[in-house]
């Protein structure tokens, strides 16, 4: 379910009532009985608005469970909600401390972290006592920290096991190496009051796309009931409003993604 309606959408363009009548009786005359019409279309962009925000903050706007580790028999959209590719290893960048930063966020939880060369050559699989204290939720960002588990903290030779075994490894990259199971997402995205101006943002997104379409729809210049809006001047409102949005990602990014890492 997406963190905002068509409800949400339509009272952005509302001074539009109009046009959008007309689309609505267009679609539902096209479609059929089963129609849902403008609301429909406008379910269409909330779902595409969604996706461009979720890719442009690095982010879930709702719970996911994501997979980068499948288990035999498991079924996207029964067992996990999104399947990602391993992450790489950078052995220059954990000499001391090894950190892994998820491509989702804000962190829920995290489910299993493991080294594989393939599915069917595993290295090491973390135990949660490395990782479960020390995860930056906001930021996205895990961080290895050994203690002692059993056999799991020493090799045979007394050397910490996750740097003894990349450390025969013959590259200092490794591609796709790093799989882990997470959880990502906000709680409560629709109501939670912090997140009010995303919603916002996020419903004016929606109400462009589905203006876009409407120019499709409707003759450019049509006047219908006496209402004096022209599509000339709903152009320079979705200018206006979409320099808006693109301000917020941008300020979004600035504030809670992680900054780049850089390995000389």
């Amino acid at each position: 379910m997406a963190i905002i309606t068509a409800a949400d959408v339509k009272r952005r363009i509302i001074g539009l009532k109009p046009y959008l009548d007309q689309a609505d009786a267009l679609l539902k005359a096209d479609e059929g009985e089963e129609s849902t019409g403008l609301t429909g279309l406008i379910n269409e962009n909330i779902a595409a608005a969604t996706a461009r925000f979720e890719r442009a903050l690095g982010a879930c706007l709702e719970p996911t469970v994501i997979h980068q580790d499948i288990a035999e028999g498991e079924v996207q959209g029964v067992d996990y909600d999104l399947r990602e590719p391993a992450l790489d290893w950078d052995r220059r960048a954990a000499v001391s401390l090894l950190q892994i930063r998820l491509r989702r966020r804000p962190i829920i939880s995290i489910e299993s972290i493991a080294l594989k060369l393939s599915d069917d050559y595993p290295l090491f699989t973390f135990p949660p006592e490395w990782y479960k204290d020390h995860v930056q939720f906001n930021l996205g960002i895990v961080s290895i920290v050994p203690v002692p588990v059993g056999d799991a903290m020493l090799s045979a030779t007394g050397q910490v096991m996750y740097t003894w075994l990349t450390g025969r490894m013959p590259y200092p990259v490794m591609p796709q190496l790093v799989r882990v199971n997470y959880t990502a997402g906000f709680a409560d995205a629709a109501q939670d009051p912090r997140l009010a101006e995303l919603r916002r943002h996020l419903a004016n997104d929606a109400a462009l796309k589905t203006l876009e379409d409407l120019r499709d729809m409707i003759p450019s210049g049509v006047s219908l009931d006496g209402a004096s809006e022209t599509f000339d001047t709903v152009q320079q409102r979705l200018e206006t409003r979409q320099a808006e949005v693109e301000a917020f990602l941008a300020e979004w990014r600035e504030s809670n993604l992680p900054a780049p890492l850089l390995i000389i």
